[in-house]
C-alpha cells in the first residue's frame, strides 16, 4: 500500500508538471459555467434570431428558461468534456513504454500491477473531481438563477458519471493493449460505436452502457430510476472487469 500511495502521488505530480491537471480543471470549470450561461442568454439569442426570421415569415414564441434548460445543456456538454479528457489521458500507459520510463521501475522489483493501479486511480480521481466540479458549478448557478426544481438531478448525474467511468476503464485497458495514443482513442471510439449500434436493438438496449446516455429522461418524467438499475450494474461490472483485465495484461506485457 505504501508503494501504491507513493506512485499515486507521483502520478498527480506528473499531471501537474505536464499541465494536464490544470487544463482539466479549466475545461471542467468552463463547461460548468457554460451550461447556465447559455441558458441565461437563450432568450436574448432567440430574440435576435426571431427579428432576422420575421422577414421570412417565421415567428418564434417567447422562450421560457428554467433550471431544466441549463441541465439540458449540461448533458449536451459533458460528453464533449469527456472526449477531451479521454484524448488528454489516452497515453497514460502507452507513453511510459514509448519513453521507456517504466522499465527502471520494473527492474527494481516494483509490481507492474501497482504501477497500473496508481495510474488508473489518478485518472479516475481526476475525472471524479472534474465531473463533480462541473456539476456543482451548474447546480449552484441554477439554484441562484431559477432554483433547482427539476426532479432526479443527482441520480441522473450519477448515471452520466458511471458512463464516464466505463469509457475511462476501456481506455485504460486499450492503453495497456495498444502501442500508441491514436490506437487507443480509435479503439475506444470503435467499441463505443459498436455498443451504440447494438442499442438500436430493442431487446438489448436496456442492458447496455449506452442506456445511461438517456438518463436525462428522468428529469422530464419520461422514465423511472429503476429503468437504469440493470444498465448501471452491468456498466460498473464491465468497468471492474476492464480494470482486472488491464492488471493481468500489464503483468504479462511487462514480462
Amino acid at each position: 500500500m505504501r508503494v501504491y500511495k507513493a506512485f499515486l502521488k507521483k502520478e498527480f505530480m506528473e499531471m501537474a508538471r505536464s499541465g494536464k491537471l490544470v487544463a482539466s480543471g479549466i475545461i471542467f470549470i468552463l463547461f460548468g459555467i457554460m451550461n447556465p450561461a447559455i441558458a441565461k442568454l437563450m432568450p436574448a439569442l432567440m430574440k435576435v434570431a426571431a427579428e432576422s426570421m420575421e422577414e421570412m415569415g417565421l415567428v418564434f414564441e417567447d422562450v421560457v428558461v428554467t433550471d431544466m434548460t441549463s441541465w439540458t445543456q449540461f448533458y449536451k456538454n459533458i460528453p464533449m468534456a469527456l472526449i477531451i479528457f479521454l484524448v488528454m489521458f489516452s497515453g497514460t500507459v502507452t507513453a511510459e513504454y514509448q519513453k521507456g520510463t517504466i522499465i527502471p521501475m520494473l527492474t527494481k522489483g516494483i509490481s507492474p500491477v501497482t504501477v497500473f493501479l496508481s495510474k488508473y486511480s489518478a485518472v479516475l480521481l481526476t475525472w471524479t473531481a472534474g465531473y463533480a466540479l462541473t456539476f456543482c458549478i451548474t447546480y449552484f448557478y441554477n439554484e441562484y438563477f431559477w432554483g433547482n426544481v427539476t426532479e432526479n438531478i443527482v441520480y441522473t448525474a450519477v448515471c452520466s458519471y458511471v458512463l464516464g467511468i466505463f469509457l475511462l476503464s476501456v481506455m485504460m485497458l486499450m492503453s495497456v493493449i495498444c502501442k500508441g495514443n491514436t490506437s487507443v482513442i480509435v479503439t475506444v471510439a470503435v467499441i463505443f460505436f459498436v455498443i451504440y449500434m447494438l442499442s438500436i436493438i430493442p431487446d438489448v438496449k436496456d442492458y447496455l452502457p449506452t442506456k445511461l446516455m438517456n438518463s436525462n429522461e428522468l428529469m422530464v418524467g419520461k422514465s423511472a430510476s429503476s429503468d437504469y438499475t440493470v444498465s448501471m450494474v452491468i456498466t460498473i461490472t464491465i468497468s471492474v472487469i476492464c480494470a482486472v483485465a488491464s492488471s493481468i495484461l500489464i503483468r504479462r506485457k511487462a514480462v
